[in-house]
């Protein structure tokens, strides 16, 4: 399965293969690949909004210059024509800072790094989907590589192993616990 961002000038592309995701991005500046392993991908997301704050000022210091002229026209009668101007540059400059305004769901990864997706772009119902799907061709992955008892390991080393995977949803508690019990049965 794979999600296609776009935002202006920037696209995303997020693929997922059998032990990673790939996201291969593109904009103005830059192209690039990365990939991001199944195992370093955590539970933990957030939310986070982006602002330009070039266009916010601009804004500010143009209202105030349109107040200025307003001040200014009506106690000397001045020309009303510059109140026009730096009214237009306002409202320019308040569109293009609510245009750039950018939504992201942030996925932790372990190693401190993270994935950045354009929250509900292309639309909310495909994006949840996919982060969906992501999440469970996480967990498969994981489930299969790492939830079997070893009983070559140390009975330390498979505690946190389970416990690690408990953390991260893969297994339940229940399962976690029927897991303990087999380990508890088998270094005895």
């Amino acid at each position: 399965m794979e999600l296609r961002q776009r935002r202006f000038f920037e696209k995303r592309r997020y693929e997922l293969l059998d032990d990673s995701v790939k996201m291969t991005f593109k904009n103005t500046k830059a192209e690039f690949d990365d990939y991001f392993n199944y195992e370093n991908i955590t539970i933990r997301t957030r939310n986070q909004k982006f602002r330009h704050p070039l266009f916010l000022y601009g804004t500010i210091i143009a209202g105030i210059i349109v107040f200025y002229n307003i001040y200014n026209y009506f106690l000397r009668e001045g020309v009303l024509s510059a109140v026009t101007i730096w009214t237009v540059i306002a409202i320019v400059l308040v569109v293009l800072y609510w245009l750039t305004i950018r939504n992201y769901l942030i996925i932790d990864l372990d190693d401190g790094k993270f994935i950045n997706f354009l929250k509900d772009n292309p639309n909310k119902i495909e994006f949840d989907e996919f982060i969906e799907v992501l999440y469970n061709t996480r967990n498969k992955m994981l489930y299969d590589r790492y939830c079997h008892i070893d009983m070559n390991n140390d009975k330390q080393m498979e505690i946190t192993k389970f416990s690690w995977l408990l953390r991260e949803k893969v297994i339940t508690k229940e399962t976690y616990d029927l897991i303990l019990e087999e380990l508890e049965e088998g270094y005895s």
